[in-house]
Parts: structure tokens; sequence; C-alpha cells
């Protein structure tokens, strides 16, 4: 009995520390300052290149995309924030944990669903987050200059 006592009591507080964990680690990169000294814009540009293309490719058809480009997104980051640091940590946030919340492209996440977690670290999204800022994007041919469709 005494056995089956310390086991029970071990998983629980075991889960509550990993409860504990799992929350710290997930707000860390809510607030997390921007080290831009760290942050590696080739990397970025890579990872957009091979990575978020595969997904949000400019010129895919309307009907083979599945998920906005990432030029719209960009714009409508651009729409609700007034400096780099704030697009920067708005689409940080979203890229490491995908959710409604965090989204801007809510007509695109009814559309397409959310995209998966990247399992990207964080210096990574945000060098991926500052290289969108920074980047004139591809234009979507169908897209116009307002960023709807022609």
């Amino acid at each position: 009995m005494k056995k089956q006592l310390v086991l029970c009591l071990s998983i629980l507080l075991l889960w509550n520390y990993g409860c504990r964990q799992t929350d710290k680690t997930t707000s860390d990169y809510k607030n997390a300052a921007i080290n831009y000294e760290q942050l590696d814009l080739k990397r970025g540009e890579n990872i957009v290149q091979t990575v978020c293309n595969s997904c949000h490719d400019p010129s895919a058809e309307k009907t083979n995309r599945i998920a906005p480009p990432l030029e719209l997104a960009k714009r409508n980051y651009l729409a609700v924030t007034n400096t780099e640091e704030e697009f920067v940590k708005k689409m940080v946030r979203f890229i490491m944990n995908p959710t409604e919340e965090e989204a801007e492209l809510h007509q695109d996440v009814e559309e397409y669903g959310l995209m998966d977690p990247l399992g990207y670290s964080l210096t990574d999204i945000q060098s991926v987050a500052v290289y969108i800022y920074r980047t004139e994007l591809e234009w979507p041919e169908w897209m116009d200059e307002e960023g709807g469709q022609e």
C-alpha cells in the first residue's frame, strides 16, 4: 500500500513539474527579447526558401495552394504592427505556437487550417521573421498591389 501511495505521489509531482516546465517553455518565446547580434539572416532566408515556401509558394495556383503566400502574411502583420520589433514578436508568437488566437490571417486559417509548429529554435524563427520583414518578397501573379485577387 505504501509503495502505491509513494508511486502515485511521485507521478503527481513529476506531472506537476512537467506541466510547469511546459508552461514556462511555451511562454518564454512570447516575451523574448530579440538579440539581433545572434540572428542569422542567411539562415532565415534558407528556412524561408526551403521550408516556408514549400507551403507558402507565391507561384502556386489558387487550386494548388496549401497556405497563403508569404507576401500576404507579411502585409497582414505589417498592418497590425508599427515597428520591426512588434512585427517580429507577433510573427514569432504565431510560428512558435500556431493558434487561432495568434493568427492574423483568420480567413486563411478557416480556408487552409493552422500550420504545424516548425520545430526550429527561437533564434531561427526570429531570423525568419526579421528576414521576412526586411525582404521584398515575391508577389504572386494573381495578387494586386493591395494584396487582393485580380
